[in-house]
C-alpha cells in the first residue's frame, strides 16, 4: 500500500480523476465528486444527487486540496454514503502552509480502524503555523 505523501514526495503531484492530491487547487467550483458531474445519483438516475442538488458542480472555498480518505471520490470505500470528511464533494478547504498529517501519514485513516484521522481530520495534511 502506497501512502500519499510517498506519492507526493516521488512525483510532486498526483492526479486522481480531476484533482490533483497533495496540492492545493485556487478554484471556486469543482465538479461534484459523489455523482461524476451528471447531477443524478449512480443507483438510482432518476433521483438528484444529494451534495450538488443536481447540477453537477459545487461551490467550494479556495484553497481546497483532494479529500484523503475518500481519494477524491466522494465515497469512503466500500461505501455507498457520503464522505464525512469532504461531505461528497471529493475536496477540502485547507489553510496553508500545509504538510502532510504525521500522525496518519497523508491517508486520512487511523491505522486501527476505518474511521477518519482526529488529527487532520481525514483531509491527511494539516496546517502549519510560521
Amino acid at each position: 500500500m502506497r501512502y500519499v505523501w510517498q506519492v507526493i514526495s516521488e512525483l510532486g503531484t498526483v492526479k486522481r480523476g480531476r484533482i490533483a492530491i497533495g496540492k492545493p487547487l485556487y478554484i471556486d467550483s469543482v465538479e461534484c465528486a459523489f455523482c461524476g458531474g451528471s447531477g443524478a445519483t449512480r443507483k438510482s438516475p432518476n433521483t438528484r444527487c444529494q451534495v450538488c442538488g443536481g447540477s453537477g458542480r459545487v461551490n467550494v472555498r479556495p484553497p481546497v486540496i483532494a479529500c484523503a480518505f475518500c481519494c477524491g471520490k466522494g465515497q469512503p470505500r466500500g461505501t455507498d454514503t457520503t464522505c464525512p470528511v469532504c461531505r461528497g464533494v471529493g475536496v477540502a478547504s485547507v489553510k496553508p502552509p500545509i504538510q502532510i498529517c504525521s500522525k496518519c501519514r497523508g491517508t486520512g485513516q487511523q491505522s486501527t480502524d476505518r474511521l477518519y484521522c482526529m488529527e487532520c481530520r481525514g483531509v491527511g495534511v494539516v496546517s502549519v503555523k510560521e
